[in-house]
């Protein structure tokens, strides 16, 4: 199966903070779906040291796994492989690492939310940083860019309006904002009323 890494991309690795999903309590990976007609399944890796993975996990052929409670004053690195019925697995997908991100930088809740038609998004960093600040859509598409940078210690409030890169009105629905920093991701729901 020399093609099935091409369609394998970790699309979100989320916790929400005050929402359904709390860190300690566990993390959802989310990745995309592989078209070839001969996937059989899929395992998600995970361990403490990036690209070594002490945890492997067959899920089937669902695309979203919940990894009940990891402890919180760790970093833990995750990926994917998609396997075929004749027993081919793939390389991994890209990689993407979740831990103890507040030290490194916080993701506030939009206000207001649900919204119509601008939401603030606050977040925080303790140290100068590269950001990048995105909203998605729930099939992992990217909707538009909100940050994209190297970002000075500080707190800090960005607007969405509820359009696209090109400015048009995305539909009513439930969005993705997610911030990454280095390797860590942090990400919330927004709700978009129309």
């Amino acid at each position: 199966m020399p093609r099935i890494n091409k369609y394998l991309k970790i699309l979100f690795l989320y916790f929400f903070i005050g929402a359904n999903w709390v860190w300690g309590q566990g993390v959802i990976i989310v990745w995309n779906n592989n078209k070839e007609p001969d996937v059989a399944g899929y395992k998600v890796y995970y361990g403490k040291i990036s690209r070594t993975y002490n945890n492997c996990v067959d899920v089937g052929k669902t695309t979203e796994y919940k990894i009940p409670a990891l402890p919180e004053d760790d970093v833990f690195y995750f990926a994917v492989t998609a396997y075929d019925s004749a027993g081919n697995e793939s390389a991994y997908s890209n990689e993407v690492a979740i831990g103890n991100s507040n030290a490194l930088f916080s993701l506030g809740s939009n206000y207001p939310n649900p919204f119509n038609p601008v939401t603030f998004i606050p977040y925080s960093l303790p140290k100068k940083l590269f950001i990048n600040l995105a909203i998605y859509d729930l099939l992992g598409r990217r909707i538009k860019v909100l940050e994209n940078g190297e970002k000075a210690a500080g707190n800090y409030r960005v607007q969405w309006d509820g359009t696209d890169e090109k400015g048009a009105p995305v539909a009513a629905g439930l969005y993705i904002c997610r911030l990454v920093v280095g390797h860590f991701c942090q990400a919330r729901k927004l709700t978009l009323r129309r």
